[in-house]
């Protein structure tokens, strides 16, 4: 405990040794103060596993794919030889490392440990406590020893520690953690200068790490626009020689480069005004459209099946672009979202839907490969995050009339099909949460099921109010109207949605008891819908702003018995999709 205390302790510069006889030479050198460094590693050190364990958690676990290009300058730590193509450690040699690189280490196998099949037998490696126990200690000791240190996190290293840690953070479903990690790193990488040099390939300077000052910004971008936040920084500025037609340039980097400009258009235009919103998306998906015709089209082919099972450069590269693929799509749809229900309403906005739709179900197709790759254990919150948007996105488009002069066998055969594929990714996720390991994807599918079942239900009337936490109310009315065909007292049910993001961080605290009952799923049948557009109707009470983030680096134990109705006492910083639907909006939407 002593030792933990001293961490902080500063040496003064000018510090020297008394001067002691030659025979207590030894003994005075062994007394010498550990410094901070010192100090601090050898408490990382403590919780290094055994060479055996680190062999089978690299070997057993997937979070290479996670890694492998984010590490770039720590590389000769985990290069795959012939004698280590598990992509493990030489724990001897780590313990001698600077504490920001031992950091890296640690973040990597609490991520193996993330990772694990669900049918590993954890009495392998010998812990004294839980792996949940032992990751939260990871976590914690490497956040407040390293991370938190201005001096160390101010080095290449340190950097890629902060990455690593939120790359953590976003995979345990705490988005708002992860962004704070992300900001952070990408606020030391400006005061270093990253920012300003991007035309150096020399990976010995601060000038040449530009692939990780683009993998911070990505990813800040990424998260910042699930949580509706401004972008940290100013866009990547491009050089003169960075274009496609450069036979000499990395397309595949490039086109990571180009998303991440318009990912910061995107969140520019969510931050102004709504008038202007409508001309700022049409630009900006001009933009996407000419940067997606830049790749050809076998770029964009679709594997049937992702072999990463021997851990190659081809299989980290199919992953990246896999990825890149996703993340592309994903933007499309954060830019149309907010127009995309209005187009049953506003015939400018046709486009959008169709744009929003598609790019739906271009993520779920490149998601379903993901999860049929080698291993079923693989856990990546970015893919779950965008096959759940796109899934909410097909549903609520399920529950539309067809278009008036529009085919209706083709419309339903549309339906149809959307929902085929909706059902399938019900499934990979019901998979993948009967394993115990994913609270978001149990969640994910109760929603989904719930959407499924307004859209199957007979009932002619009535209203549905369905509320899901970090991502807003979604309310159904059924309506009983008279058609003008040839019986026109024969009554047909129609569909109106009010889509309201009333959650967002102002929004009262989940974790607070007496807040919970504003937070369940509710069937209201012939209710009338003035309350739904007034808020003062549905709450009686005024919150302050509250920012709620989870305890633990896991859910708490018992979560997975619970169900939607419950969501409202859950400490989980698991869903936030807020931002995405409350763009260019002055109230409820309405189609």
């Amino acid at each position: 405990m002593l030792t933990v205390f001293k961490l902080g302790r500063r040496e003064d510069a000018g510090q020297t040794l008394t001067t002691a006889p030659s025979g207590d030479l030894q003994k005075t050198t062994s007394c010498r103060p550990q410094t901070k460094i010192e100090r601090i590693r050898d408490v990382l050190v403590e919780l290094l596993p055994s060479q055996e364990v680190t062999n089978k958690l690299c070997s057993f676990s997937d979070c290479w794919l996670l890694v492998h290009s984010l590490a770039k300058r720590s590389v000769h730590l985990m290069e795959p030889t012939a004698a280590n193509p598990s992509h493990s450690f030489n724990v001897t040699s780590c313990t001698k490392e600077h504490p920001a690189i031992l950091s890296q280490i640690l973040i990597y196998i609490a991520i193996c440990l993330q990772q694990l099949p669900h049918n590993f037998d954890v009495s392998q490696l010998h812990f004294s406590t839980t792996v949940e126990a032992r990751v939260d200690k990871i976590i914690s000791t490497v956040a407040g020893l390293v991370t938190s240190d201005d001096e160390i996190v101010s080095t290449i290293n340190g950097l890629e520690c902060l990455v690593l840690q939120g790359l953590f953070h976003t995979n345990a479903g705490n988005l708002r953690r992860a962004w704070l990690t992300f900001r952070r790193a990408m606020n030391i990488g400006q005061l270093m200068g990253l920012h300003k040099h991007q035309d150096s390939d020399d990976l010995n300077s601060p000038q040449g790490c530009r692939q990780l000052w683009d993998t911070t910004l990505q990813a800040e971008r990424f998260i910042g626009l699930l949580l509706g936040m401004p972008a940290g920084t100013a866009n990547i500025v491009l050089g003169p020689h960075e274009t496609f037609n450069n036979p000499n340039i990395d397309r595949d980097l490039l086109f990571s480069r180009k998303l991440v400009n318009v990912a910061g258009g995107i969140m520019e235009r969510n931050q102004n005004e709504y008038i202007y919103a409508f001309a700022r998306t049409q630009d900006l998906d001009e933009q996407l459209e000419t940067i997606g015709r830049e790749m050809p089209a076998s770029w964009w082919a679709v594997p049937a099946y992702l072999d990463t099972s021997d851990k190659s450069a081809a299989a980290a590269a199919q992953y990246d672009r896999i990825m890149a693929q996703i993340w592309y799509f994903q933007l499309q749809s954060f830019l149309h979202l907010p127009f995309m229900i209005r187009a049953a309403t506003e015939r400018r906005f046709e486009y959008s839907r169709f744009t929003c739709l598609k790019s739906s179900r271009e993520t779920i197709y490149r998601y379903l490969a993901m999860r049929r790759s080698g291993t079923k254990s693989f856990c990546c919150k970015v893919i779950d995050f965008a096959a759940f948007t796109g899934c909410v996105t097909l549903l609520l488009t399920l529950l539309e009339s067809p278009q008036p002069g529009g085919s209706v066998a083709e419309f339903e055969k549309q339906k149809a099909t959307d929902r085929e594929l909706v059902e399938t990714v019900i499934v990979s996720m019901e998979e993948y949460a009967a394993y115990g390991k994913d609270l978001m994807a149990k969640q994910s599918v109760d929603v989904m099921k719930a959407l499924l079942a307004v859209n199957s239900s007979t009932s002619a009337v009535g209203n549905i109010r369905l509320t899901i936490p970090y991502f807003g109310t979604i309310s159904i009315a059924r309506t009983t109207t008279h058609t003008s065909t040839a019986n026109p007292n024969q009554p047909s049910s129609s569909t109106t949605i009010i889509h309201s993001t009333a959650l967002s961080s102002n929004y009262p605290n989940p974790s607070c008891p007496t807040q919970s009952q504003n937070l369940t799923t509710d069937v209201q049948l012939e209710q009338p819908w003035s309350n739904f557009n007034d808020p003062e109707a549905n709450s009686s009470n005024t919150y302050a702003p509250v920012i709620s983030f989870k305890s633990s680096q896991f859910p708490p134990v018992g979560l997975e018995q619970q169900q939607i109705q419950d969501w409202g006492d859950l400490d989980a910083d698991t869903m936030f999709f807020d931002s995405l639907l409350n763009t260019d909006l002055e109230g409820n939407w309405i189609f």
